[in-house]
């Protein structure tokens, strides 16, 4: 039994390939994760998060893992928060244990994308928004 999703072994809710022995693989979009992620991402940890070395798969467990809980859970900061009229978007700047990320609520999308800030003295969304479009290699660290 086989899930693909555009050409990448993908499921959200169980194995992405089983087979009749039982043995199966985890992949989210692709990419190899462990059962935990898959069918019990509530039970991960902060220190499994921030001890995970591969980052794709980092980004995949704070996704199921919520970025929510994720700020409360790991200390982090909110450092600034606004409403964006002009792009029509929720936004917050965070400082976590991981570094700067930009989280933006696209309201006609329903998603969060938590965008890595790598540049000090950033304070407010405004500032963090000018610094992704005026860096070229804008990195999604997370959507939910």
């Amino acid at each position: 039994e086989f899930h693909v999703l555009n050409d990448s072994l993908h499921n959200e809710s169980g194995p992405s390939v089983k087979y009749r022995d039982g043995h199966s693989f985890w992949n989210i979009n692709g990419i190899k994760v462990d059962e935990q992620i898959v069918m019990h991402p509530e039970t991960q940890t902060i220190k499994q998060i921030h001890e995970e070395q591969h980052e794709e798969v980092r980004r995949i467990r704070l996704d199921r893992f919520g970025w929510t809980r994720y700020i409360v859970e790991s200390g982090a900061t909110i450092l600034d928060s606004r409403e964006n009229n002009i792009e029509n978007t929720q936004e917050i700047l965070v400082n976590t244990p991981l570094g700067l990320r930009f989280i933006t609520f696209c309201p006609s999308t329903g998603r969060r994308y938590a965008l890595e800030i790598k540049s000090e003295g950033i304070k407010t969304c405004e500032e963090a928004q000018q610094w992704l479009w005026g860096n070229k290699g804008i990195r999604v660290v997370g959507r939910t």
